[in-house]
């Protein structure tokens, strides 16, 4: 049961929600109904693609051709090679959105940081989730919504805290006081802003280097603005 679950997820995440999905998915049922031999071809093509997602959606298709065939070593194999190259994509995802925000690309920065943000999600990767959670708020910050930018550390805030389990210890505890230290930057930049406006966010300010400063002499480090 375990490959056919993984594949349905795997249809989910490349074949449905990727530019690619409906331009290759429709050229592999055409070729599917005429015969397998020619949809294994047109498998095999696209497993050799350069680019990621047509690569991904090669393996997939392969694994797919598979099924009635009940080989599910093979097919497992083979979904295990689709996710890797869209974790490959996923980490590209994140250096290019690190890249556009050092030089101030606003441009396609947003759509970027979403797309990452997406298959993080679809790939229940919840480190890449939080990157990219942060990622936004920085990109919020650069455009001058402060107050969405402040909204995406308590986000963050939120999914290190309720996920503490799932995460690495030292990815944690880095990450949470990178949050409330952020929290704290973000807040008194609203207060500087307009004090009478934001004046309940100097409370915030001081809640968050509280934490901050607990954080850092419990977890004894350093965090990474």
């Amino acid at each position: 049961m375990r490959p056919l679950f993984l594949l349905f997820i795997f249809i989910n995440v490349c074949f449905i929600q990727t530019f690619y999905s409906q331009e290759y998915r429709k050229e592999f049922q055409k070729k599917y109904q005429v015969s397998d031999t020619l949809a294994t071809l047109y498998a095999d093509s696209l497993s050799t693609s350069s680019v990621l997602k047509i690569k991904a959606f090669g393996y997939g298709a392969k694994a797919y051709l598979l099924i009635k065939e009940k080989n599910y070593k093979q097919i497992d194999s083979l979904l295990r090679l689709a996710f890797q190259e869209l974790e490959e994509k996923l980490h590209i995802l994140y250096i290019n959105s690190q890249y556009l925000l050092a030089k101030h690309d606003t441009e396609i920065l947003n759509t970027t940081i979403n797309e990452g943000l997406e298959l993080s999600l679809n790939l229940s990767d919840i480190e890449m989730q939080i990157a990219f959670q942060n990622l936004r708020g920085r990109y919020y910050n650069l455009i001058g919504l402060r107050e969405q930018a402040l909204k995406m550390t308590h986000k963050a805030i939120y999914k290190l805290t309720s996920s503490e389990g799932e995460l690495d210890a030292s990815f944690f505890k880095s990450s949470l006081t990178t949050a409330y230290l952020n929290g704290a930057n973000r807040a008194v930049s609203l207060y500087i802003l307009d004090s009478v406006k934001y004046k309940t966010y100097i409370d915030t300010n001081e809640v968050f280097l509280k934490r901050t400063d607990q954080y850092i002499k419990n977890y004894k480090n350093t965090p990474q603005v």
